[in-house]
């Protein structure tokens, strides 16, 4: 029967599991030095593409805004619309009382619209 040289097995186990983390070492080395350097070049490119700001337009008169409508300029469901978001949002959190009259041009529009549509 053959005798096992019990020293060369675990000097070849030892010096392969040695060399394993060396080269696993290197390789990260070497990976964090390619990322370095991947991460220059490509900052590099994003600065060079950067766009140039266009000047400033020349600045215009203010324009008069939105036009304004009038009750009369609008359809009889537009003003009813109108008016019973604007005394939905008036009468949110008080009390309806049966002689309230603090109605604005549009709210009083919007009640005439909807009072037109009933008949």
């Amino acid at each position: 029967m053959e005798t096992v040289d019990w020293g060369y097995v675990l000097s070849t186990l030892a010096i392969r599991y040695i060399a394993i983390f060396i080269v696993l070492t290197l390789l990260i080395i070497l990976l964090t030095i390619n990322g370095a350097i991947v991460s220059k070049i490509t900052a590099r490119k994003e600065r060079k593409e950067e766009p140039v700001t266009p000047p400033p337009k020349p600045r215009q008169a203010p324009s008069a805004g939105p036009k304004v409508l009038s009750p009369d300029e609008l359809e009889p469901e537009t003003l009813a619309a109108i008016g019973l978001a604007i005394d939905l949002h008036q009468n949110q959190n008080r009390p309806q009382s049966a002689d309230d009259t603090s109605g604005d041009q549009w709210r009083i529009a919007g009640r005439h619209a909807q009072w037109r549509n009933r008949r």
